[in-house]
C-alpha cells in the first residue's frame, strides 16, 4: 500500500522566495522602505494633532519656543501667482540669531472656511512698514508687523471665502536626522489656533 506524505498547510514563509539571497534582498528592501518612511515623517515633524480647545479670536498672542505671534486680521489678496490669502500679524522671535521666515511657516498651519481647504503652498512676507519689499529673516528680539501670504489651493474660489483658522504649533531646537546640526523644528503640539474672519479686499 502506497503511503502519502501528509499536506502540510502553507505558511507566512511560504510566500517568500526560496532561495536565501532573494529572500535577504526583499526583506532589506522592506526595512528600508520602512525606515524612508519614518524619517520623511520625523522631517516633518509629524503629524500635528488638532487643537481640541475652541479657537481663540484675533488679538490673543501666542507664543512657542521660538517666537510668539499676535494675528489681527487676514485678507484675500491678487499676488504674482495668483489670488492668496494675507494674514497680518504682530511677530517677535525669541532666538539669539536671526531666524529665517520658512522656519515661521513650518508653525503655521492655516484652514479656510468654508470647505476646510488646507493650505500648504509656501510662505512669502513683508513688513507692514515696507509691504512691497521682501522679508527674508526674523530679528531676534525685534517686534514686526508682518504681511504673510500664501497662496490659495487650487480650486479654491477667493470670494467665498469667510474664515481662516491660523494653528500654531510648538517648536524645538535640535539636531537633524542624519545631521547633527541643529534647527528649529514644528513638533505635533498645537499651542492655540486662531480663528479670523476674512476680509475681502
Amino acid at each position: 500500500m502506497a503511503h502519502h506524505a501528509p499536506i502540510r498547510e502553507a505558511g507566512p514563509g511560504d510566500l517568500l522566495p526560496r532561495h536565501p539571497v532573494v529572500r535577504a534582498l526583499l526583506v532589506g528592501g522592506f526595512v528600508l522602505l520602512v525606515c524612508a518612511l519614518v524619517f520623511a515623517l520625523w522631517r516633518m515633524g509629524g503629524l500635528a494633532k488638532a487643537s481640541e480647545q475652541p479657537p481663540s479670536e484675533p488679538g490673543k498672542p501666542v507664543r512657542n519656543a521660538l517666537f510668539t505671534i499676535t494675528v489681527h486680521d487676514a485678507t484675500v489678496v491678487s499676488d504674482t501667482l495668483g489670488p492668496a490669502v494675507q494674514v497680518r500679524a504682530d511677530l517677535t522671535s525669541h532666538d539669539k540669531n536671526p531666524v529665517s521666515y520658512s522656519y515661521i511657516d513650518d508653525m503655521l498651519q492655516l484652514t479656510l472656511s468654508p470647505g476646510g481647504a488646507k493650505v500648504d503652498g509656501a510662505m512669502t512676507a513683508a513688513l507692514e512698514r515696507d509691504p512691497e519689499g521682501f522679508a527674508g529673516d526674523v530679528q531676534p528680539e525685534m517686534p514686526e508687523t508682518v504681511l504673510m501670504r500664501w497662496p490659495l489651493p487650487e480650486g479654491t474660489d477667493p470670494d467665498g471665502l469667510e474664515q481662516v483658522r491660523v494653528a500654531v504649533t510648538d517648536a524645538e531646537f535640535r539636531p537633524g536626522f542624519m545631521d547633527q546640526t541643529s534647527y528649529w523644528w514644528s513638533t505635533d503640539k498645537v499651542i492655540d489656533t486662531i480663528a479670523v474672519p476674512i476680509e475681502q479686499s
